[in-house]
């Protein structure tokens, strides 16, 4: 029996043993690309494989590019105080 082409998300999941959701969130960071077929969302089997490359072996521009999202995701985001007199809004 011949691979298919296109994958289904269920499909992919059950491919990378991981969540839907997981797929999902790979494909809203552009990490995973998709092929579009009216309503319908499905992923390229060489798309998924290039995946999975990337997954084991990250090249040093994406592993730099996580490291620093990551790390700007760890990082606290300030209040800023909007209406409060004398205080101009540049730290606690």
């Amino acid at each position: 029996m011949p691979d298919t082409l296109l994958l289904t998300l269920d499909e992919v999941a059950r491919q990378l043993r991981c969540a839907r959701r997981s797929v999902e969130r790979h494909i809203a960071s552009h990490r995973l690309r998709t092929v579009h077929l009216g309503r319908s969302v499905r992923v390229e089997r060489r798309e998924l494989e290039r995946f999975a490359a990337e997954m084991r072996e990250p090249d040093d521009a994406y592993a730099s590019q996580v490291r620093r999202r990551d790390h700007l995701l760890c990082v606290p985001r300030r209040r800023r105080v909007l209406a409060c007199p004398g205080h101009d809004g540049a730290g606690p």
